[in-house]
């Protein structure tokens, strides 16, 4: 099983360490940057830091420690780069539709909200290209969708 898990997500880190220079930077500034926006989103509200608040705090550290120390970076840090994007592209999007349409909801987690996506789209382009070379790396075998336990 473990070998299994080592194939499937081996093509996102070569695909990562395959990128250049700049694009790696690119990556690991969304990744931490969007950590510090996610910790700053829990904090904010103090009602969800007791139950969902404290893991997401500590997973967006543990983000942020793995996008500046890369090479300490498990395997799973390198899948969940596209993930991360998709979620705040569509979470934060839909917070930021739904202030749009009752302007009185507009609060401090609204521009938490507001930088979300400001930061998928600077770094939209990096990510998908890594996606993109995610694909060029995978073979039917490899690809994490179809990984059957």
């Amino acid at each position: 099983m473990r070998e299994h898990y080592k194939a499937a997500t081996e093509p996102y880190k070569a695909a990562f360490f395959g990128l250049t220079e700049n694009n790696q930077r690119s990556l690991r500034l969304f990744m931490a940057l969007t950590s510090v926006n996610g910790c700053v989103g829990f904090l904010l509200e103090w009602s969800a830091l007791t139950y969902w608040g404290i893991p997401g705090v500590a997973l967006n550290l543990a983000l942020l420690f793995w996008s500046i120390v890369i090479k300490k970076a498990p395997l799973y840090y390198f899948c969940i780069i596209t993930i991360t994007f998709w979620m705040v592209l569509i979470f934060n999007g839909l917070a930021v539709v739904d202030v749009l349409g009752l302007p009185d909801s507009l609060g401090p987690n609204s521009i938490v909200d507001i930088l979300g996506l400001l930061l998928v789209a600077i770094f939209g382009r990096v990510v998908l290209s890594y996606r993109k070379e995610v694909k060029s790396f995978k073979s039917p075998v490899t690809d994490i969708t179809e990984a059957r336990g």
